[in-house]
Formats: C-alpha cells, structure tokens, sequence
C-alpha cells in the first residue's frame, strides 16, 4: 500500500509535511544483502533534513533514514519525535488512500 502513494501533504501540529514519490534506489549493498532486499521509494520533506522511507519488501516492513551525505549512506532516524512523525504522516496517506479505494 505504501508503494501507491504517489504524493500527499498534510499539517501535523501547524507544520506541513509531504511525501513524495521518488526513483525507487536501491540500497541493498549497504547492508551487503541481495539486490532489491532495501530500496529507498519516498521523500519527506518538512523536517530539518529531508527523510526517507526505506522499504524492505521482502519482510514487508518499512523504515525512515536520512541521507549522510558526508558518509554518503542512508542513516536509521534516531530521533523517536521526529519518527513518530513521520510514522503518522505515512498513516493519514495510506488511511486517505484508503478511504479513496472504498469509494469505488
């Protein structure tokens, strides 16, 4: 389901998030595992430094990272505020969507 948001914008606590669908990358050679076992799929925008939803297929679970550029690596968000965030902004698009499917 994640995989159909394509883009959605929505205000959490006054402040306005997007997600953005982007080139799905690739970075399963990071964690030295086989192609297409982690893939970065969408932006988020709207915090301090874009964020990025990493999803891992295979186990049908997702993540949100950033991108070091100085190490130049996909980084796992520590910051539980931020990530829960960012978790609830996926929800309300996957909960729209959703609510758009059960109409037709």
């Amino acid at each position: 389901m994640i995989d159909d948001i394509l883009e959605f914008e929505a205000e959490i606590d006054d402040k306005l998030y997007k997600i953005e669908r982007i080139e799905t990358i690739d970075v399963s050679d990071q964690d030295d595992l086989p192609a297409e076992s982690v893939l970065i799929t969408h932006r988020i925008v709207g915090f301090e430094v874009p964020l990025f939803l990493v999803i891992y297929p295979n186990e049908e679970q997702f993540d949100i990272g950033y991108y070091l550029e100085v190490a130049r690596m996909l980084i796992g968000l520590q910051d539980e505020e931020m990530y829960g965030t960012a978790v609830e902004l996926i929800q309300m698009a996957i909960d729209t969507l959703n609510e758009f499917d059960s109409q037709f």
